[in-house]
C-alpha cells in the first residue's frame, strides 16, 4: 500500500484490506430493483392520466396533460424547497457568525 506524507499506509476504497464485500452487491440489486419499480410507477402514472387539463394564471392559461403538471409541479417543489433550504443554512451561518 502506498505511505502519506505521515508514514501511515492509505487505505483503498473497500476497506483495510480492500477486501469485497458481499453484501454491497446485494444492495446494488435492491437499488437496481427500487429504481426500476419506482419507474415503472411512474410510467404506468403517465400511461393512466392522458386527459388533458387546463391550467390558468391570470390571463395565461395553458393545456397539459395531467402527468406533465403533475411532474411540472414536482419538480417547482423540488426546486423551490431546495432554495429555501439554502436560504435557511445562510441565514443561520450568519446568525452564528461563520462565513
Amino acid at each position: 500500500m502506498p505511505e502519506t506524507s505521515t508514514g501511515v499506509r492509505a487505505r483503498g476504497i473497500g476497506g483495510a484490506s480492500g477486501r469485497h464485500h458481499p453484501g454491497r452487491k446485494t444492495m446494488r440489486y435492491v437499488y437496481i430493483g427500487l429504481v426500476v419499480v419506482f419507474t415503472a410507477i411512474v410510467l404506468l402514472f403517465k400511461i393512466q392520466n392522458v386527459e388533458a387539463v387546463t391550467v390558468t394564471l391570470f390571463s395565461a392559461s395553458i393545456t397539459v396533460p395531467v402527468s406533465v403538471l403533475v411532474v411540472g409541479v414536482y419538480v417547482l417543489g423540488m426546486l423551490s424547497g431546495s432554495f429555501l433550504v439554502s436560504v435557511l443554512r445562510s441565514w443561520i451561518r450568519g446568525a452564528r457568525g461563520v462565513d
